[in-house]
């Protein structure tokens, strides 16, 4: 499950904007809306491309993409 929290952390927290991050992937910003909504999945190549332009490493992107849903 998506941690959409953490991940606009990491993304205000590295300087970027979501504008950038959408830019960076080559979609438009509702494309990436509903990807961090949950109503389409990130590729394993976006998740990629996304760790290296947030300088993330693996744990941190583990905790963004495949967060843990508590009950």
């Amino acid at each position: 499950m998506f941690d959409k929290v953490l991940f606009l952390y990491y993304v205000r927290r590295r300087g970027k904007t979501l504008g950038a991050v959408a830019n960076m992937l080559k979609v438009s910003p509702a494309t990436l809306t509903r990807k961090m909504s949950g109503i389409s999945d990130f590729t394993r190549e976006e998740i990629h491309r996304i760790r290296k332009f947030l300088m993330l490493t693996t744990e941190e992107a583990d905790h963004i993409f495949f967060a843990e849903k508590l009950a």
